[in-house]
C-alpha cells in the first residue's frame, strides 16, 4: 500500500481491470461505461491499461442497474439523465475533494480531527466517523432539498420554479486582484463567501454558486431576496470586504443540476452589471412584487430607463431600507 496518507484514507485496491474488463465485470456495455466515466470527469483509458478496481466495476454496475431492461428510446433518455447526474456529481465532488484534502492537512497541523483521520486510515473511510461526517452533509442537503420540493410541489428538475434570482458582486475586484498577492485575494474571497452564506441562509434563500467575487442566489420570496442582497452590502464593511452591488429579478426559472436557468437569471445578471457600488437594483417586475414596500421596511427609488445588453431598454429601481 502507498505511504501517502490520503491514499490510505480512500483505500482503493491496486487496479487490476482494463476498460473492457471493468465493463464486463459490471455487465455494462463498453459505450455506457466510457460515457459515464467521462461524465464523472475522468479521461478515457487506453485498452489494455489496468486502471480500474473491483470497486469501479461495482459502482458502474449499480449506476447502470435496470438500464438494459428499457426500450431503446427510453434507454437513451434515461442514460442522458444518468450522464447529467454523473457530470454534476463529478464536478461538485471534485471541488469537495479539493476542499477536504486542504481541510484535513490544515486541521491536522493544528491537532484537530486527528483521531478521525487515524480511524479512517485504520478502518477505511466508509466505516469511520470521518466518512460518516462527510456523508452526513450530503444527507442533510438531501433532506433540505426534499423539503423544498415538498413545499413547492416540485417533483423533479424539469419543472420551472417561480422565484427571485439575485446576484451580488464586489466592486473594483479586478483592480484589487491585479495589485494584490494571491494569499490576500484568497483571504478576501473567504471573507466574502462567509458573509454571503451567513446572510442568504438567514434570509431563507439558497446560494446557487460562487464565481470568484460574485454570488448567485435564489429566494422564493422577493422581499427576502432584497433583504439578503442589502444584508450583504451592509455586512461588507464589518467583514473587511470591499463595497458590493446587487441586482434582482423575478420569474420562472428552470432548475437543473443544482443551477437555475431562464429569463430572471439573465435579467438579474445584467441588472447587477448596471448597478452602482453600494446599491441593490431591481427591474419593474420586481418592483411590482414589492408592493407595500413600506410594510416590508423597504424603499424604492426610480432610476429611469437603462439599456441593458441583450435586454434592451429596462426600467430600473434602486431598493433600500426605509428610513
Amino acid at each position: 500500500m502507498s505511504d501517502d496518507p490520503i491514499q490510505k484514507l480512500v483505500r482503493f485496491a491496486p487496479p487490476t481491470l482494463d476498460p473492457t474488463e471493468v465493463c464486463e465485470a459490471a455487465g455494462v456495455d463498453r459505450e455506457v461505461g466510457d460515457r459515464l466515466w467521462r461524465a464523472l470527469g475522468f479521461p478515457d483509458v487506453e485498452e489494455g491499461v489496468r486502471a480500474y478496481t473491483d470497486e469501479d466495476a461495482r459502482a458502474l454496475r449499480l449506476a447502470a442497474e435496470g438500464l438494459d431492461e428499457l426500450e431503446p428510446e427510453e434507454r437513451e433518455d434515461v442514460l442522458r439523465l444518468m450522464l447529467q447526474e454523473a457530470r454534476v456529481m463529478g464536478a461538485h465532488l471534485a471541488a469537495l475533494a479539493e476542499t477536504e484534502l486542504d481541510a484535513i492537512a490544515a486541521l491536522s497541523e493544528r491537532g484537530v480531527r486527528n483521531r478521525l483521520v487515524e480511524e479512517a486510515i485504520e478502518r477505511g473511510l466508509a466505516d469511520s466517523d470521518l466518512g460518516w461526517l462527510i456523508f452526513y452533509a450530503l444527507r442533510r442537503q438531501l433532506d433540505a432539498v426534499a423539503r423544498r420540493h415538498s413545499e413547492t410541489g416540485a417533483s423533479d428538475d424539469t419543472q420551472q420554479h417561480e422565484l427571485a434570482v439575485g446576484f451580488v458582486d464586489l466592486s473594483n475586484f479586478t483592480s484589487f486582484s491585479d495589485g494584490s498577492e494571491l494569499g490576500d485575494i484568497a483571504e478576501l474571497l473567504d471573507r466574502f463567501e462567509s458573509l454571503v452564506f451567513d446572510v442568504i441562509v438567514e434570509a431563507e434563500g439558497r446560494v446557487v454558486k460562487l464565481i470568484g467575487d460574485e454570488v448567485m442566489f435564489v429566494c422564493p420570496d422577493p422581499g427576502d431576496a432584497v433583504r439578503a442582497a442589502l444584508g450583504i452590502l451592509e455586512g461588507a464593511p464589518t467583514r473587511d470586504v470591499p463595497p458590493a452591488r446587487g441586482g434582482i429579478a423575478h420569474g420562472r426559472a428552470l432548475p437543473q443540476g443544482g443551477d437555475y436557468f431562464g429569463p430572471p437569471v439573465n435579467r438579474a445578471s445584467r441588472i447587477t452589471q448596471a448597478a452602482a457600488p453600494d446599491t441593490v437594483v431591481v427591474d419593474d417586475g420586481m418592483r411590482q412584487r414589492l408592493s407595500g414596500a413600506d410594510a416590508l421596511g423597504l424603499s424604492l427609488e426610480p432610476l429611469g430607463e437603462r439599456r441593458l445588453k441583450g435586454l434592451g431598454p429596462t426600467e430600473l429601481w434602486r431598493v433600500g431600507r426605509s428610513a
